[in-house]
């Protein structure tokens, strides 16, 4: 088998850049990268032009209107082979990440997986920053992953509020990682670093599809822009069908790059307004599960913006909130 990578970008050739050398450190390299870009100046054109012979794997480059949904459809109707892979151009991965990922579907001879998908890191970019220089010289794939052992694997669970988790279970909002609760109008990410490989309800943003997928599933157009859900949306719908898979062991890092991001308020808009378009695709619409769906929403969105009250990221945080409640009262109007 075969894997095409459609990788996706806006304005970041630095980011790029950085993605396309850490994937000559992968012990089984794309069979194609088809990179799709929207951004406003020809800097990563250049980039990839001026590069594309240290590259250990053939480049496509592709110039495309804005929009991730969009550019991600525009590099599925290039890709060649048996399995079609999304990355964001602000992600790095362990140099073993595609063996295991192809692993999985070589394995799966009755083709019962639709999609698959690794253990993402949520990593902040001002420590990649902090890093760089080390990363620029790293050219064996054990100093890579010293490296981002150094970093990031600190914790065995990822960093999250203990009294968040409390006070989630205590108001009924939590539930088990992996799964997406309609009725709380919810995705739950995987947080918790585990061995081997876990069936879940959906995939985010770094996943693998088997090319026959997309002939009854596109990425919805409806997520302009920066598209948050998408992802989701569109894995839920090849789980109607398919099993999807993640392998906790194929680790990835997404860098959070904060060039090509919309201000923090649209971000809160598009999170209500993309939630409910999700939610409305996958649950039953009647006046009970609406009420359920934007109470949990409401819920959660308030205890993201409490902890500006002792000043913690104060004006992100009222921004976002005040973002996603005109995005629910935009749905309800």
């Amino acid at each position: 088998m075969k894997l095409s990578l459609v990788i996706p970008t806006y304005n970041r050739p630095k980011d790029i850049d950085r993605l396309l050398f850490n994937l000559n450190l992968q012990d089984r390299k794309p069979d194609e990268v088809i990179i799709v870009d929207a951004s406003e100046t020809n800097e990563t054109n250049l980039l990839v032009d001026s590069k594309i012979h240290a590259f250990a794997y053939p480049v496509s480059y592709y110039r495309h209107e804005k929009g991730l949904t969009r550019q991600r459809n525009y590099g599925i109707s290039k890709a060649k082979y048996e399995i079609i892979g999304f990355t964001d151009d602000d992600s790095l991965f362990e140099p073993d990440y595609f063996s295991r990922i192809m692993e999985l579907y070589e394995k799966d001879t009755s083709k019962e997986i639709g999609g698959v998908a690794g253990f993402i890191i949520q990593v902040e970019h001002s420590q990649i920053i902090e890093i760089d220089g080390r990363l620029n010289n790293v050219v064996k794939k054990e100093d890579f992953s010293d490296l981002m052992k150094e970093f990031f694997f600190k914790f065995p669970t990822l960093h999250r509020s203990k009294m968040r988790e409390r006070i989630e279970k205590l108001l009924l909002m939590h539930s088990e990682e992996g799964t997406y609760c309609a009725g709380k109008g919810r995705f739950y990410c995987l947080r918790t670093l585990f061995r081997g490989q876990k069936t879940v309800d959906f995939l985010q943003g770094i996943a693998f599809y088997r090319k026959e997928v997309f002939d009854a599933v596109k990425y919805s157009e409806f997520f302009q822009g920066y598209g948050f859900g998408e992802d989701v949306h569109f894995s839920l719908q090849v789980g109607k069908q398919y099993k999807l898979m993640v392998d906790g062991e194929a680790m990835s890092y997404h860098l959070h790059a904060p060039s090509g991001r919309p201000d923090i308020y649209w971000i809160g808009y598009m999170h209500a307004r993309n939630h409910f378009y999700i939610f409305k695709n996958y649950e039953e619409r009647n006046i009970l599960n609406h009420f359920v769906f934007f109470y949990f929403f409401c819920l959660n969105a308030i205890l993201d913006v409490l902890p500006a009250i002792i000043g913690k990221n104060s004006l992100y945080r009222i921004r976002m909130f005040v973002g996603r409640i005109n995005g629910v009262i935009h749905e309800f109007s």
